[in-house]
């Protein structure tokens, strides 16, 4: 499904249309699944905790990802290849949950991810304040963070903050740079990685969420400084 979607894009550009994205999140346990309801309105459908885990963990991937709860890890561990672990804290349960960025899977026959290479995307040095809140699903929380953003590319950010960011949160930043255009954008990203460096957070970021106005006038700049 993630290959496929390159394909999906490469007919969107063609047509000016906007590129698309998905995360896809896996568990693996027991469900009830079968009609539910009444005479007058059923439905398909399946129900459990494993299917709220597995919602759970596709809300903290990114556009292009497949991640992994242990679940699933460890019954498939032997044939599959992985890239990045995380330690993250759903709501509901009590121990932390690590999940795994799927790579390639090695049987019934070997499929790897289509994954692009950040190094190969141009990032350019700016000096640009922002302010950010946290995002959790539909519900943005009201405190306001202050922050730096240090360089920008297509894909994403990297910012300077004194409040460290968990991995994978979801954060709606507020912008009036140029950069994005004329008028104040919102954009929404989630934290790919982060680290303490000289008593501030340092977060590569990347967008999952950005109007086509902001993200035209982005290129545009970003092209314009190579």
């Amino acid at each position: 499904m993630q290959n496929a979607m390159q394909q999906i894009n490469s007919k969107n550009i063609e047509m000016d249309m906007p590129s698309i994205h998905m995360g896809i999140g896996i568990n693996t346990g027991d469900v009830a699944v079968g009609y539910l309801g009444n005479i007058s309105h059923h439905d398909f459908t399946v129900i459990g905790n494993e299917v709220n885990l597995a919602a759970r963990v596709e809300a903290y991937s990114m556009g292009g990802q497949v991640l992994l709860s242990d679940n699933s890890y460890n019954l498939c561990k032997y044939n599959i290849k992985i890239g990045s672990s995380y330690d993250v804290h759903p709501k509901g349960k009590i121990r932390p949950l690590t999940i795994y960025e799927l790579l390639e899977i090695k049987k019934p026959q070997r499929l790897a991810l289509n994954i692009e290479n950040d190094r190969s995307v141009p990032r350019i040095n700016v000096n640009m304040l922002v302010n950010y809140r946290i995002v959790d699903k539909s519900k943005i929380f009201s405190e306001v963070y202050e922050g730096q953003a240090l360089d920008i590319s297509y894909n994403g950010l990297k910012i300077k903050t004194a409040n460290k960011i968990e991995l994978l949160t979801e954060i709606i930043i507020e912008v009036t740079s140029s950069i994005f255009g004329a008028d104040k954008s919102s954009v929404y990203a989630k934290v790919k990685h982060s680290n303490f460096e000289d008593s501030y957070y340092i977060s590569g970021l990347e967008f999952t969420v950005i109007d086509d106005a902001a993200l035209i006038s982005m290129k545009s700049f970003i092209d314009s400084s190579i």
